[in-house]
């Protein structure tokens, strides 16, 4: 079977142009020295999804019955198996330091370390830090620095010479550096849970009580997909059912242009012309417009089902539904509604809400047959 370059998602594509990381604060990481940090790009245009105003959209689609249907919300069950395997992760991501004063640095563990690094003889800035975790066989930091450290026991101050990559900061590339690390603990992954973990990594007491939580966590998760999945399945059942007699042409290019812009991504991602990414994926040109017109109808079936919806129910961006939904985005955002739809694009907030009610109202109105999956 061919693979297919870009997976359609029914109501995740118009999501992909909804409001998402409008204006997004930025997390504060504290980046090792030694691991090459991403350049800063220039911030992306927002591309605003072309207006409906214009679409005589009741030419354009019939619409099924979107009241009233039945869709099935399937809950996963938690097994023990699932369980262990959630504290088996847990775990291997929360290490217990080894009081073994003997013990020495092994690949997976994780050290606290101090360091000092120096280009031709003087430090330079970010090449020093104190009190830094690092997992040994991460690769955050250059070739050499984390394998240099294995074998090494708590307290040793070790000297690694290396060198920069090439493809390194235009200041430090294909330099010779040496760090000085002191190891102030080693920490390791548990094969098995114990109470003192449970205690210093979580608010249980016992084993058992958490084992307890993490279960009531992973039912709420399942939970929580079904009711994902659910309101998919339920919009793809409409806008499957409806009938779609013209694409208008405007929201054609538009919905090419959103697939080009994925594959374009993944190519460039993987360091590869659109043609070199092509034939990577087995896929051949004619495939490739198979796949975009295909794509491209999906998002314009969406679009007008959603605004034929809208428009049957009378919904428009004076309700106080809709002012609802855009002031909480606002709130949120800590923006004014100019600022906001600058930074996301008109059509786009006012597409997103309109597809969050249209979506609400089909659930309000369907018929769900809860089941129980295998797990």
């Amino acid at each position: 079977m061919k693979k297919r370059i870009c997976s359609i998602f029914l109501c995740a594509v118009l999501a992909c142009t909804m409001i998402s990381g409008c204006a997004k604060e930025k997390e504060e990481t504290k980046e090792p020295e030694g691991a090459a940090s991403a350049e800063e790009g220039d911030a992306e245009e927002v591309v605003d999804m072309p207006s409906l105003a214009d679409v005589d959209v009741e030419k354009c689609v019939t619409l099924p019955e979107y009241k009233g249907i039945t869709v099935e919300k399937t809950v996963t069950p938690v097994t023990e198996e699932d369980v262990d395997t959630t504290i088996t992760y847990s775990l291997s991501y929360s290490p217990m330091e080894l009081t073994d004063e003997s013990a020495k640095v092994e690949e997976g563990d994780t050290v606290n370390i101090d360091y000092v690094g120096k280009v031709d003889g003087k430090e330079f800035d970010g090449g020093s830090a104190e009190d830094t975790d690092l997992m040994i066989g991460s690769g955050q930091f250059i070739d050499g620095f984390e394998s240099g450290l294995v074998g090494h026991i708590k307290g040793d101050t070790v000297e690694l010479n290396l060198t920069f990559p090439e493809d390194y900061s235009e200041e430090l590339s294909g330099k010779d550096v040496v760090f000085t690390v002191t190891i102030n603990a080693i920490k390791r992954p548990l094969t098995e849970i114990t109470e003192e973990w449970v205690q210093e990594n979580s608010d249980c007491k016992t084993i058992e009580e958490y084992r307890e939580s993490i279960r009531k966590d992973l039912e709420d998760y399942n939970n929580n997909l079904a009711e994902e999945n659910l309101q998919t399945q339920a919009w793809q059942q409409v806008v499957e059912s409806a009938t779609i007699n013209e694409y208008p042409e405007e929201l054609m290019e538009y919905g090419k242009s959103v697939f080009e812009d994925q594959v374009t991504s993944n190519a460039q991602a993987s360091n590869q012309t659109l043609e070199e990414y092509l034939k990577a994926q087995d896929t051949t040109q004619e495939e490739y417009d198979e796949q975009k017109e295909e794509y491209g109808k999906n998002i314009v079936s969406q679009m007008l089902v959603m605004k034929a919806i809208a428009d049957a129910e009378n919904y428009t961006e004076e309700d106080e539904a809709y002012q609802e939904i855009l002031d909480a985005y606002l709130s949120q955002y800590g923006m004014e509604k100019e600022e906001f739809y600058k930074e996301n694009g008109e059509q786009n907030v006012y597409q997103s809400i309109m597809l969050q009610r249209v979506c609400q109202l089909i659930m309000e109105e369907a018929n769900i047959q809860e089941v129980q999956a295998e797990s």
